[in-house]
């Protein structure tokens, strides 16, 4: 009782490095959520530096296991954490104390241009998680991009979203959210894919800075030269700008990962349709807050705008998105090395939800997406693209907005 008390408010202290220049700033780590009699997640990485804290172990022997996981593709078995470099009795605890990924994928759905996975965690709740690949348009090279989940559920009830239909089930731990990404290299081994696993983007279920401080520990495994080892421009969350605070935050923490906001409409009344939760935050504190963003990360956000047939998808809309976005870029000063870059939006046509089914929502005709996306680039020079493939996984249900898990098995567990 004793030692789980001390691994509990004990404070992370990481004394070893991340990539040159993408160091984040670690947020306040939460009372531990494992039982006692459970095994820790090896990609909590807080809670690994503080068990090799309190055993005697050294960074230099976390960064051993890693290396052997990542690298070479060892196990968590005493015999293997000695031959990357433990000591015999330290391996052996921290092979009783740890297990590598504490979740498992327990149903795989293929698409044209990926896969959809379901996950379940320890705490027998489930979460979807998606996998897009796609060809690299100069080296002809497959990647993948990860969509992760931050929440099982989300409370933010987007009136056109599935997973807003769940309400707030549970917040994911930060080694919950990278489990998320170690499952999706397993899953693409498994299947001979060469992907190169590129990107990670936090726009599966949940609102992520809901979950800010877990999120924000994942965004240090994802970064870390010895786990992830991804850029943090490779790394984009993206959230419906519920709290300006949080953006802000973000910011300071984390200025060098990749902001999106999914904004919808640049008018407050309809956004507030469209996005309950917008009451809590007006779009001039929202305004402010990316213009925060901006100035730290040296980089506008990218704006995401789902495109309703007959709700948001006129002209008069286009104008006043074009003037939202010409305000942020000309809110971020001169610099001595340049501008800013600025931001830029996603037109996403709609993807068929049931949610979005209730309120008569469709998905507007090509020919109006295209002449939305002309005026914003050609009237009001905003840098806009049409996301034609944010409907490639609607066969898998995996396309923006259609991630749902209708029914939860009983916890197994007491893990939130």
């Amino acid at each position: 009782m004793l030692l789980l008390l001390l691994l509990i408010i004990q404070p992370c202290t990481p004394s070893w490095t991340l990539r040159a220049g993408e160091r984040i700033a670690l947020q306040p780590a939460a009372a531990s959520p494992y039982p006692p009699s459970s095994p820790l997640p090896l990609l909590d990485l807080c809670a690994a530096e503080r068990w090799c804290a309190l055993h005697g172990g050294k960074p230099s022997h976390l960064q051993a296991v890693y290396r052997s996981l990542f690298r070479h593709g060892g196990s968590l078995d005493a015999p293997s954490l000695q031959l990357a470099g433990l000591p015999r009795a330290l391996s052996h605890q921290l092979s009783a104390a740890f297990t590598a990924c504490a979740s498992r994928v327990v149903g795989v759905v293929e698409s044209t241009d990926g896969l959809k996975l379901l996950v379940e965690l320890a705490s027998g709740r489930r979460i979807e998680t998606v996998l897009v690949l796609h060809e690299h348009a100069s080296t002809g090279g497959r990647r993948c991009t990860v969509c992760v989940s931050s929440q099982v559920g989300c409370a933010r009830q987007c009136s056109f979203c599935a997973t807003g239909t769940m309400g707030a089930v549970a917040q994911l731990s930060a080694a919950e959210i990278l489990e998320q990404v170690w499952l999706a290299r397993e899953v693409l081994a498994a299947r001979g894919e060469r992907a190169e696993l590129r990107n990670v983007v936090f726009m599966g279920m949940g609102e992520p800075l809901d979950n800010f401080a877990a999120v924000s520990h994942a965004l240090r495994g994802l970064t870390h030269q010895s786990l992830f080892d991804l850029s943090a421009r490779r790394i984009t969350v993206s959230t419906v700008g519920a709290s300006a605070a949080r953006i802000r935050e973000l910011a300071d923490a984390a200025p060098r990962v990749r902001l999106a906001l999914s904004l919808h409409a640049a008018s407050q009344p309809l956004r507030e349709q469209l996005i309950p939760s917008a009451t809590a935050c007006a779009l001039p504190a929202l305004a402010a807050a990316l213009d925060y963003h901006a100035l730290r990360a040296a980089e506008g956000c990218m704006v995401e705008y789902l495109l309703l047939r007959g709700v948001n998808d006129a002209d008069e809309h286009a104008d006043e998105l074009a003037r939202f976005c010409a305000a942020r870029a000309a809110a971020v000063p001169p610099r001595a090395a340049g501008r800013a870059r600025p931001g830029f939006v996603n037109l996403i046509p709609y993807n068929p939800t049931a949610a979005g089914a209730l309120r008569g929502y469709e998905a507007p005709s090509e020919e109006r997406v295209r002449t939305f996306h002309a005026r914003l680039r050609e009237v009001h020079g905003i840098h806009a693209l049409i996301r034609w493939k944010s409907a490639s996984g609607q066969d898998a249900n995996g396309a923006c907005g259609q991630l749902v898990v209708e029914q939860q098995p009983a916890a197994r567990s007491q893990l939130a």
